[in-house]
């Protein structure tokens, strides 16, 4: 919780200590002015971003504040940590924020609940696990009739185990039992108890797995299963009332990505201050994992976004009739590709 409260205050995880300009006074006024600063802390735009996880698939929405990338872009970002994406959907439409970094199917699944909010962005248009097993297994095959540890039922890693499964013509429930266990230390520690044989991890914690003895099974991000696992959400009245912002943050957002790309060894130690570990290989790992899965310009794959309604469609039927596009809004990505922005930040 203590996360949670840093994040609530406006600094970072692990923050240095350093205030937002807005909570400059006095000398900081005058170091601002000696500094030439003191325009953009004047014309910088507040605007609070909630994040609801600490993984590489949404390292960008601090990699963009660590490095100024807002401030270039003239704005004064708040970051918000909420770790559910339930809840985190639930400050969305509560006007607490007006956007938020947050997986595909809580957006959906709010938006067909009558939620007002569309899909800007897809930051990882893949299920970024791995299926880890116990030493005696080497294929998803050879899980039948076996048990699978999953954080929680309804979270994109039940999801990615169930299509997983059916890939292999196995089904859940029938031929392999999914048991929720809690987050990814808990799935190790119950691996390693025996009272499990298999679990998905993401990026680092497979490595973790690895180090540990168990088998990798299969890289899931390979298997040709578009899932919309991360992404971003904003509310409509704010794409319709406050386009400049977020068209301020989409860019943001693109150059932070650029960076990412760009700068492995400054994103590293990025990686390093807020996954609050200096376990350099993990880290080595989850970038490396990162960078080959997302795209320069991280457009929502309506294909990702069918596999979320087929999955949020179990509990809820309309989702079945459901298309893709009507819960998107890619106008602002389309815009900097028209512009050159992209291009400009690429060379080309």
């Amino acid at each position: 919780m203590t996360r949670q409260k840093l994040a609530v205050d406006g600094t970072s995880p692990n923050h240095d200590g350093k205030l937002p300009a807005r909570f400059l006074s006095g000398a900081g006024l005058f170091l601002a002015l000696s500094l030439g600063l003191l325009g953009q802390v004047a014309l910088a735009k507040d605007i609070r971003v909630v994040y609801s996880s600490i993984t590489a698939s949404q390292s960008v929405v601090w990699v963009a504040r660590e490095t100024g990338i807002y401030r270039k872009h003239g704005l004064d970002v708040q970051l918000v940590f909420v770790s559910s994406g339930s809840r985190a959907i639930s400050a969305l439409i509560a006007g607490e924020t007006p956007v938020l970094f947050s997986a595909g199917s809580p957006a959906v699944s709010a938006s067909l609940g009558g939620a007002k909010i569309k899909i800007i962005m897809g930051l990882l248009n893949v299920f970024p696990y791995y299926v880890v097993g116990a030493k005696e297994f080497s294929r998803i095959e050879q899980l039948r009739g076996k048990k699978i540890a999953i954080s929680r039922f309804g979270s994109s890693g039940h999801a990615a185990a169930v299509y997983v499964l059916r890939k292999f013509n196995l089904e859940p429930g029938r031929d392999v039992a999914l048991i929720q266990v809690g987050g990814g230390a808990e799935r190790l520690a119950a691996m390693q108890a025996g009272s499990v044989h298999a679990t998905l991890l993401t990026s680092p914690q497979e490595l973790l797995a690895k180090k540990r003895g168990f088998n990798i099974i299969a890289d899931v991000s390979q298997l040709d299963i578009p899932f919309l696992h991360s992404s971003v959400i904003a509310r409509e009245d704010a794409i319709k009332n406050s386009p400049d912002l977020l068209e301020s943050f989409s860019k943001a957002v693109v150059e932070g990505i650029h960076f990412i790309k760009t700068k492995p060894k400054e994103t590293l130690k990025i990686f390093q201050k807020f996954f609050a570990t200096d376990d350099m290989e993990a880290l080595q790992d989850a970038y490396d994992e990162y960078i080959r899965q997302i795209p320069r310009v991280p457009y929502a794959d309506p294909k990702a976004i069918q596999t979320v309604l087929q999955i949020v469609g179990e509990s809820q039927p309309a989702a079945l009739k459901a298309r893709p596009e009507q819960f998107l809004d890619d106008s602002f990505l389309q815009k900097l590709e028209r512009s050159g922005f992209v291009g400009g930040l690429y060379g080309r």
